[in-house]
């Protein structure tokens, strides 16, 4: 078992080889964040790891489309919150932390929670920035995800709302097909930064029922948690309620899953169908921009 694990240990790094020299000198700066990566990949031979059980992408949309069940999702944004440091969308809050945290050990079989199921498979239908990540800068957050998540739970999968961001190779057309059947014909209400829709030319909530919106601030939203929720409260409890609000939005799409509303946490999904529709090349440039907060 161990000669296999070298095996692939060093199958990853001819990999690595087959970026250019910049690139490869940046890997190799995070040489201890590869290690970390590889130990997931051969995760069935180390006993003294804790890995997720994380449903993929089409399973996931698969359950919101046949149920009634609500999704939020965490990233590597609310990892790093939980390690203490800001992100550009949010500075740190320990109340929002805590909030983070009991989402990922709900027990309420009707909220399914995300974590991004490509941490711990390799994938080579992955655009080349966020494969460069997965080896990186993501694998710092392995040991916060061991230590927050409840081993038994099933989780599913956080990368739904940027599919066209994140690969070079998906059925896409499918993909935001079935996302729309989950909200199709109903009365929805979109929970959103107030600038993300200023350069948004096909909505993909364009067959709902009805829309309305509640905008909040695109950066820090949480310092206007409690306004924006007795905002969000008035809403008819019939309505699905849309989040794509950074941590904040979880925080209050958790509130709301509490109170009885259906919740579904999409995050880049308004911004992932744009691109995918208009034909954006996803390259280096454009997928550092469609990261960035509005």
């Amino acid at each position: 078992m161990k000669f296999n694990s070298l095996i692939r240990f060093f199958n990853n790094l001819r990999y690595l080889c087959r970026y250019n020299l910049k690139d490869f000198y940046t890997i190799c700066k995070n040489i201890d964040n590869l290690i970390q990566r590889t130990k997931y990949e051969i995760k069935s031979e180390w006993d003294d790891i804790i890995v997720p059980r994380v449903k993929d992408n089409w399973l996931t949309v698969k359950e919101l489309v046949e149920t009634q069940k609500s999704i939020i999702r965490i990233g590597d944004g609310e990892f790093t919150l939980m390690e203490g440091r800001d992100i550009p969308f949010q500075s740190y809050d320990k109340k929002l932390v805590v909030t983070l945290k009991e989402i990922l050990k709900e027990k309420n079989e009707n909220l399914l929670v995300g974590l991004v199921w490509e941490y711990y498979h390799k994938i080579k239908e992955l655009r080349d920035f966020p494969k460069q990540a997965m080896y990186t800068s993501l694998p710092n957050l392995y040991n916060t995800i061991s230590k927050n998540i409840v081993p038994d739970k099933i989780y599913y999968s956080a990368a739904i709302s940027q599919i066209y961001a994140m690969y070079k190779i998906y059925d896409f057309e499918k993909h935001f097909c079935e996302m729309k059947k989950i909200w199709d014909n109903q009365s929805i209400t979109v929970i959103t930064g107030d600038r993300v829709f200023n350069n948004i030319n096909y909505n993909i909530f364009d067959n709902a029922a009805t829309v309305d919106y509640i905008y909040g601030p695109t950066m820090h939203a949480y310092n206007e948690f409690e306004s924006l929720k007795d905002k969000i409260k008035k809403t008819n409890k019939d309505n699905i309620l849309i989040f794509a609000l950074g941590p904040c939005g979880k925080a209050l799409a958790y509130e709301m899953f509490k109170l009885g509303y259906r919740v579904l946490d999409i995050g880049h999904s308004i911004k992932d169908y744009n691109e995918y529709k208009s034909d954006t090349l996803m390259n280096y440039k454009n997928i550092v921009k469609f990261y960035k907060p509005d």
